[in-house]
Parts: C-alpha cells; sequence; structure tokens
C-alpha cells in the first residue's frame, strides 16, 4: 500500500473532512505507536510500511511503558483532538495499519504489547471499563 492510499482509506473509514486531517491522525496515531515499541517492532512493521509511516515510526524513542488510556491521550495531544476523536481515529488509523501488514506481524506486534491495546486494533472488545468506552 502507498502512502498517499493509506491516507485515502483512513479519510474514507473515520468519515474525515479532507487528507490532511487523516495525515494528521495517521502522523499522531503511529507516532505514539513507536514510542510505545520496542526498536526491533518499530524496524519490522516499518519495514511493511509505506516510506512516510516508516520515517513517522522511526523517529521517535521506543520502549516507553504507558498504557492505552496514555496512548490516546499522547495522540489527543499530538493532533490537537479531543479524547473522544483521538480513540475513534486511533482506531480507523490501527484498522488501516492492519490491513497494511501481514496477519503475522500484526500478532507479534499485538503479543509486545499489554492485552488492553487489542481493543486499538480491533482484536479485543470494549468493556465499560477501557480505556475507549466512550459516554453516550
Amino acid at each position: 500500500m502507498q502512502y498517499k492510499e493509506f491516507v485515502q482509506e483512513v479519510q474514507k473509514r473515520a468519515q474525515l473532512p479532507d487528507l490532511s486531517v487523516s495525515a494528521t491522525m495517521i502522523d499522531a496515531s503511529v507516532a505514539t505507536l513507536g514510542e510505545r515499541l520496542d526498536a526491533a517492532d518499530r524496524e519490522g512493521l516499518g519495514a511493511q510500511l509505506p516510506r512516510k509511516i516508516k520515517e513517522i515510526l522511526a523517529e521517535r524513542h521506543s520502549g516507553d511503558l504507558f498504557s492505552l488510556e496514555e496512548y490516546y491521550n499522547r495522540v489527543s495531544a499530538r493532533a490537537g483532538v479531543g479524547y473522544p476523536e483521538a480513540v475513534r481515529w486511533s482506531k480507523v488509523v490501527m484498522s488501516v495499519l492492519g490491513s497494511a501488514i501481514t496477519s503475522g506481524l500484526l500478532t507479534k506486534i499485538l503479543s509486545s504489547l499489554p492485552p488492553e491495546f487489542g481493543e486499538l486494533f480491533g482484536t479485543r472488545p470494549i468493556t465499560p471499563l477501557s480505556a475507549s468506552s466512550l459516554p453516550e
């Protein structure tokens, strides 16, 4: 998948107003994921993604141990959006990211993260106590 296709797919799935908003959400979501992953996982992930996304992953220091809630808080701050938008849009970005890489790599990435991150990638159900539970 090329970077332009990645951005367009995020825009389509998230129903965002334009490509620049999609790019902002991709940058914030991927940069924050890059902070959470160790160097080997960032490198493996970057190898299967468009060059621009690989660069976003590579520019981050890796291995910070933080929760899913902190992930969403960091995305929110980076993108300049509220927590609910950071949750929704991060999930879309990770959905597109998950479809752009092999299932084996996705499994490896998920195994290196706490189980709660499964809901970010859509592989774990959201519970009322989840960091991504949003009030109706």
